[in-house]
Order: structure tokens, then C-alpha cells, then sequence
């Protein structure tokens, strides 16, 4: 996989795209801050600690770090029929849906901290694409930051994580594609805050498709 300078662009070549969903593909901000700041409260806790540490990892682990003494797993299936219930405010990022559809279904995948339920919910109700490969949070035994999605995403496809690049929009997630050994493209339109990443799109509208074989992008 390759990256240079082209004519002031950013270029990537690569084997394989790797997509986080909630903040990289789709605005979900707005349902994902609702939706733990409820929980925060109802359970005595601060809820700007809550949201502010819960953007990028699984449900389950954020739970687990702030109540271990809940009940496993009803307490994650029971927030789960919460962000599920939950659609009000739910965009896609411009550009997104045509820059997927661009993409040979079999040269990129979506890796999501969402569950199963979630992430099909959330991506039927905003007509999202649908890949050859999605690893969703029960797929792995540890969420991102751990690799582990992004590597199971790559082996899935059939690619050299080295030669895969991530899209990506948390910290936590931007972690678990460099500790992948992969380029992480940093999406800032939800999550501005971060200065990690490899580059800097404010939204797929960013980016230009050059070619398909090899793929090969350039951001700006």
C-alpha cells in the first residue's frame, strides 16, 4: 500500500477499504450522545463522562467500564433495544453512499463497534450499501481499540492488512487500524477533535476515486 503527495492531493493506493460506520459513514451523534446520556442518568452516573468515553467502542465495554456491577448480558441487550428504538437524527455523510457504490463490493467492508441488530437497523434505515464483509462487535472478543476487527476484516477479504486502508472518525478506532499496521484516513466531520491519522477528509465529498484496480484514492 502506498501514499504520496500528487499535485497538493494526498494519494493512497490500496488492496482494500476498511469503514467504521457510526461517525465515519453516518452521522449518529445525536442518537448515540441521547442515548448514554439516558443511561448515564438512570444509573447515577455523570453522563458527560459517559459520552465522552463511550464514542468507538462497543456497548458492552462501555458499560463494563462504568457499571461492572450490571448484568451481563441483559444490561447490553436492554441499551441495545434503546439505540435500536432510537432513529431521530440519523444522516449519511455527503458523499458517502456514491463513494461506496463506486467501490467493487468485494474491495472494502464496514467494521463496526454496533452490534448485528444495530448496525443493520442503521443501515437499512439510511439505505447504506452492503458489502461482502461487515464485522460487527460480536465478531470479535475484544472491541477497538484492539485490532482484532480490522484484522478479521482484512483475512475476510482476502488482503495484507498492510495493504488496507481505514476510514475512521474516534480515537479509539483510529488506534485499532495503526495497531493494524494499516493508513488510517481520519474523518472529521462528527469527531473534529482528534489530530491522529495518516490524513484529513471532512467527509466523503473529500475524496476522489481514481481507479478500482488497484484502488487508489486521492483525498484533499
Amino acid at each position: 500500500m502506498a501514499h504520496y503527495k500528487f499535485g497538493g492531493k494526498l494519494r493512497f493506493q490500496a488492496d482494500a477499504f476498511l469503514f467504521d460506520l457510526d461517525g465515519t459513514l453516518i452521522n449518529s451523534i445525536a442518537v448515540v450522545n441521547r442515548v448514554w446520556s439516558q443511561w448515564a442518568i438512570d444509573n447515577g452516573l455523570d453522563p458527560v463522562e459517559v459520552v465522552a468515553n463511550c464514542h468507538g467502542r462497543r456497548s458492552l465495554d462501555t458499560i463494563k467500564l462504568f457499571a461492572p456491577h450490571l448484568p451481563q448480558p441483559q444490561a447490553n441487550d436492554e441499551f441495545i433495544d434503546r439505540e435500536v428504538a432510537d432513529t431521530e437524527g440519523l444522516k449519511v455523510l455527503p458523499g458517502a453512499i456514491d463513494f461506496l457504490k463506486s467501490l467493487p463490493p468485494d474491495r472494502w467492508a464496514i467494521v463496526t463497534s454496533c452490534t448485528t441488530k444495530l448496525a443493520k437497523v442503521r443501515m437499512e434505515f439510511l439505505k447504506i450499501p452492503q458489502p461482502t464483509v461487515i464485522v460487527v462487535g460480536e465478531d470479535v472478543s475484544s472491541g477497538k481499540p484492539d485490532p482484532q476487527g480490522f484484522l478479521m476484516a482484512a483475512k475476510k477479504l482476502g488482503f495484507a492488512p498492510e495493504n488496507c486502508v481505514v476510514f475512521e472518525d474516534a480515537p479509539a478506532g483510529i488506534e485499532a487500524g495503526q495497531r493494524a499496521g494499516m493508513k488510517v484516513v481520519t474523518v472529521t466531520a462528527v469527531n473534529s477533535h482528534t489530530d491522529k491519522g495518516d490524513a484529513f477528509i471532512r467527509d466523503f465529498q473529500s475524496v476522489e476515486l481514481v481507479s478500482t484496480s488497484p484502488l487508489v484514492i486521492d483525498t484533499f
